[in-house]
């Protein structure tokens, strides 16, 4: 429902992981963003990203980046990692 989608998405405790996964895999792909979405999937989602996810979570870094240019890359990191963390196929079993 889309109350849960705005709760999810301005949660301090969902925020608070996402900034925590952001900082795990900024650390273990040395700022490199592309393997990083890369390792978020797999450890996330238990599968690499599609070229289209691919693309589009560089445009949301790409986004954050530009919206907060003083901490451009850590911006990107928190923006994509969240956006995964609000995937339906990440709280979702199939």
């Amino acid at each position: 429902v889309p109350e849960q989608a705005l709760a999810l998405l301005n949660d301090p405790f969902v925020r608070a992981m996402a900034d925590s996964w952001a900082r795990k895999h900024h650390a273990a792909s040395a700022g490199d963003l592309p393997r990083g979405i890369e390792a978020l999937f797999e450890e996330g989602l238990g599968r690499p990203p599609t070229v289209d996810e691919q693309t589009g979570l560089q445009a949301v870094a790409a986004a954050s980046q530009a919206a907060f240019p003083q901490n451009s890359e850590w911006a990107a990191w928190q923006a994509v990692t969240h956006t995964i963390l609000l995937m339906p196929e990440f709280s979702h079993v199939k």
